[in-house]
């Protein structure tokens, strides 16, 4: 029978984040990529390309993990070996995210911002239509908008000149121009 020691139970979670997040990153970074290289492709070939690049990574790193907390399950310590196959099925549960929930988050942000419209997350609203308009914009154009009482390094895509009005939640709206 398995036990589940008190004090993993206040590591497990933090661990789970610590070994999931890096795919995330990963993912996220390799869809960068992917969008400033090709920024003709519709969605479902980015995202395809997307994790043709970072997947080989993510399968990598998650399978390395689990082998080792497999290893760790065929100790003689029970504590150790509860904790090692909880981690193991972590692992597991964690690259199904990376590999099927997070890219299906990712592809409703990249048609979204095909699209034009509004990005929730950043609230920018962007005045070009155009996709090579918007690769030149990423690539070249970053400006810092202050939201409230941080600032953020945000990409936007629009024009010299054009006038741009930024929502942050709460309907305060910063208009001007650059």
């Amino acid at each position: 029978p398995l036990v589940f020691p008190g004090l993993a139970l206040h590591v497990v979670p933090f661990l789970s984040l610590a070994l999931g997040i890096n795919n995330f990153f990963v993912l996220s970074a390799s869809l960068k990529q992917v969008l400033l290289q090709y920024p003709h492709l519709n969605v479902q070939d980015t995202m395809t390309a997307a994790l043709a690049e970072g997947g080989t990574s993510i399968t990598l790193s998650s399978s390395a993990n689990l082998a080792f907390f497999i290893i760790g399950a065929i100790v003689d310590v029970p504590a150790v070996q509860s904790f090692a196959i909880y981690l193991a099925m972590t692992v597991v549960c964690n690259y199904i995210v990376a590999c099927f929930i997070f890219p299906s988050l990712l592809a409703i942000d990249v048609a979204h911002m095909k699209a034009g419209n509004w990005d929730p997350l950043v609230a920018l609203l962007s005045m070009t239509k155009s996709p090579e308009d918007q690769h030149l914009a990423i690539k070249k154009t970053y400006a810092s908008v202050e939201v409230g009482r941080f600032m953020h390094q945000v990409p936007i895509n629009i024009q010299p000149g054009a006038r741009v009005e930024v929502r942050v939640p709460g309907g305060h709206v910063m208009a001007g121009s650059l």
